[in-house]
């Protein structure tokens, strides 16, 4: 849990990987709720990659590692 805290730090970020837990984005789509910052930051620790052929982020191997938690957040937040 410390690894992932240090990786996403901020609420924007949290909110990104979340919505891509629920299937591939557009830049469009995540800039919606975060910046390029944000997204450049979770691509820089290897949680999300852009589809160039399909013009999506989606997440990567590492991103889905945090399945689990994500799916933590989205039963809070539904409750």
């Amino acid at each position: 849990m410390q690894r992932t805290q240090r990786m996403v730090t901020s609420p924007t970020q949290w909110r990104l990987l979340l919505r891509l837990a629920t299937g591939p984005a557009t830049s469009d789509q995540l800039l919606l709720l975060g910046s390029w910052r944000e997204l450049w930051r979770l691509w820089q620790h290897h949680l999300i990659m852009f589809h160039v052929k399909h013009w999506r982020w989606c997440l990567t191997a590492e991103g889905e590692s945090l399945r689990p938690v994500l799916r933590a957040i989205q039963a809070c937040i539904a409750e």
